[in-house]
């Protein structure tokens, strides 16, 4: 589980089904993305960095 991005992504303003829309993505994306099931691509990962103000490197360590 990626927790940075979870607690990240709750104290988001906007859900994170949102967020993932305004990425083009499902809602079933982010939470496998949350979960660590997935690795989002390097592009889908600076993208949601900038959308929740957060450096790549803090949201998905290593």
């Amino acid at each position: 589980m990626r927790n940075k991005l979870k607690h990240v992504l709750v104290d988001h303003p906007e859900p994170a089904w949102r967020v993932a829309k305004s990425m083009n993505k499902s809602d079933a994306w982010m939470s496998k993305v949350t979960r660590g099931m997935i690795n989002p691509n390097t592009k889908d990962k600076r993208r949601l960095a900038k959308i929740l103000g957060q450096p790549v490197s803090e949201l998905f360590p290593g």
